[in-house]
């Protein structure tokens, strides 16, 4: 029974240990905290990255919490900006893959990638 207990703790300690170490799993420092945009559109919504979840408020108030499961990092040529696709797994474990673009020469601007008229800021702490 002690061997059950030891094995299944040490299972668990395991995932953990490696699910919190990954830094492919981590979102980069300067992407974290919560973004929100002008847009009308989206005037209730706003976007928050911690360093292993993206969670979405949406227009009804409800938040949605999802688990990062990689990061994607790609600079683009010639540009300051960087292209993040963020995979992450939602509440019923499907995976989803979303992709922004952080702007440096725009004080941290991120835009996603299927809306790049959007510009989503950072609200300071």
């Amino acid at each position: 029974m002690k061997s059950k207990k030891f094995l299944l703790a040490f299972i668990i300690l395991t995932v953990l240990f490696g699910y919190r170490c990954g830094k492919k799993n981590t979102v980069p420092e300067e992407l974290q905290g919560v973004w929100k945009t002008s847009a009308p559109k989206y005037k209730d919504c706003f976007l928050e990255l911690t360093k292993v979840a993206i969670i979405f408020r949406t227009a009804e108030g409800e938040d949605d919490y999802n688990t990062i499961k990689s990061i994607k990092i790609k600079k683009i040529p010639n540009e300051k900006c960087i292209l993040y696709t963020i995979s992450y797994l939602d509440r019923e474990r499907q995976e989803f893959k979303f992709p922004i673009y952080y702007d440096l020469a725009n004080n941290g601007v991120i835009r996603f990638k299927n809306q790049p008229r959007i510009s989503w800021t950072k609200e300071k702490r």
